[in-house]
């Protein structure tokens, strides 16, 4: 993936989400760039607004981005 960048990935969030499926969603791939030395893989949180989105734990995630500036990507 070096040749063409890192692959790049958002996480679309909704309300209520399960933490836990992001979280094993996102660790591989961050343990994976850390085994690799290298950036592969980058990846975003997406929501429909930038307001936080609380998990099912009612653990608020900040989005980096809205899912309609995504589009087009």
């Amino acid at each position: 993936m070096t040749e063409r960048g890192p692959l790049k990935l958002g996480f679309l969030m909704f309300p209520g989400f399960p933490m836990a499926c992001l979280t094993q969603a996102i660790e591989p791939l961050r343990a994976a760039n850390e085994i690799t030395g290298r950036r592969e893989f980058t990846w975003k949180l997406v929501s429909e607004t930038m307001a936080p989105v609380r998990s099912s734990a009612e653990i608020g995630f900040e989005p980096d981005q809205t899912l309609r500036s995504r589009r087009g990507r």
